[in-house]
């Protein structure tokens, strides 16, 4: 056997045979494959719709050596869109920071009246720490952990913000986080179609014909009746009033004027 021969068949023993990422997930957890994917359907990623979602959970709890089984990592449902979103639980944080090599501590600094709370995550490779300040204004939810254990839950955020800062971590979220991005797409979702309806209307109005416009807009406007002719009265046409005589002009007066030789004579005069 030639040495290019013997190459080609040591290259062959070497390479790497490839294994599935439900097989790689059940090999970290040291599950049976076939069950795994049993079990995992009935608790963690119960809500995946399709084996695309749940192969894409698998995915990325493979890639962050993430527990499923024990809640660090899960399918978190979008109840406007149908999509999952892969939400980390706090103890997944925690593990994801403590196990990175780099990882040097964190410290916490909180406001006297709990209105915000501050975290510093120390690397081993780096001269300055991370820090993220999280405001209880703008996290706090209405739910009961919120409510009940504001400064708890505040600190918690503060964390996992600060960890995904610190070793860029992408791709998952707290599961406050899930919920405003659930919120958020359905305030999408329903301006969107506010927005389609009048602009299909618009649409469906300029697909009519130049005939089709022109014979509406000489249509009669509400419902037409349809009158006999030998119902409908013309009105006879008004005569048009006879002009007044004019006025007769009146007679020239004339007037004596008197000049001094109408005066009346005696009757006994002699002559």
């Amino acid at each position: 056997m030639s040495k290019e021969k013997k190459t080609e068949n040591a290259v062959a023993v070497a390479a790497p045979r490839k294994v599935s990422v439900l097989a790689s997930l059940a090999a970290k957890l040291e599950v049976d494959p076939s069950k795994l994917a049993d079990v995992l359907k009935k608790t963690a990623f119960a809500t995946c719709r399709n084996d695309e979602e749940f192969i894409a959970m698998c995915m990325v709890a493979n890639k962050y050596g993430l527990d499923p089984i024990t809640k660090e990592i899960y399918a978190f449902p979008n109840k406007k869109t149908g999509a999952v979103i892969p939400v980390v639980g706090y103890d997944g944080w925690q593990k994801l920071a403590n196990r990175h090599p780099m990882y040097d501590g964190c410290e916490f600094v909180e406001a006297d009246d709990g209105s915000w709370c501050e975290c510093r995550i120390f690397r081993k490779d780096r001269t300055h720490p991370t820090a993220m300040r999280e405001w209880l204004e703008e996290c706090r939810m209405d739910t009961m952990p919120w409510q009940k254990y504001p400064r708890r839950m505040l600190r918690n955020k503060a964390f996992n913000q600060c960890a995904r800062a610190a070793f860029n971590l992408s791709g998952i979220y707290d599961e406050d986080e899930a919920e405003r991005i659930r919120q958020c797409e359905a305030a999408e979702i329903a301006r969107l179609a506010a927005e389609q309806k009048p602009r299909q209307t618009q649409l469906g109005v300029h697909r009519k014909s130049a005939t089709q416009l022109l014979a509406e807009k000489h249509e009669p406007q509400g419902e037409v009746i349809e009158v006999p002719p030998e119902a409908v009265k013309v009105p006879e046409p008004k005569k048009p009033a006879p002009k007044p005589a004019p006025a007769p002009e009146p007679e020239p007066v004339v007037q004596d004027v008197d000049d001094g030789d109408n005066e009346e004579l005696p009757d006994d005069l002699p002559y």
